[in-house]
């Protein structure tokens, strides 16, 4: 893959050749405290809205995962939970978090 770098000396562009690695990018969200306007659907799934260093973060999360924020909610006044997942469609004020899943929960 070539790509055009930018110009050094002269105004001209300079050019190499670069190889790019595969990686994979994995977003991750902490949460403390649970979301005030959720939708259930029709699966059980919970949808929300999150604001995230000024960016709206929207994910659904499956039943169960949600249940597991819940209960360290209602069983202890400080938790954080971790979730993680991909990022999706995007737009000026924020994106989609695909596949989003709870990858810790932790009480402080």
């Amino acid at each position: 893959m070539r790509e055009s770098l930018a110009p050094t000396t002269g105004g001209r562009a300079s050019e190499c050749s670069l190889r790019m690695t595969t990686a994979e990018l994995e977003i991750q969200v902490k949460l403390s405290q649970l979301p005030s306007d959720v939708t259930t659907e029709r699966s059980g799934a919970k949808r929300f809205s999150v604001e995230c260093d000024g960016l709206e973060v929207k994910m659904t999360l499956r039943p169960s995962h949600y249940q597991r924020i819940e209960k360290a909610a209602a069983t202890s006044t400080e938790w954080q939970a971790i979730i993680i997942g991909r990022m999706g469609a995007t737009w000026p004020g924020g994106f989609v978090l695909h596949d989003p899943a709870v990858k810790q929960l932790k009480a402080k």
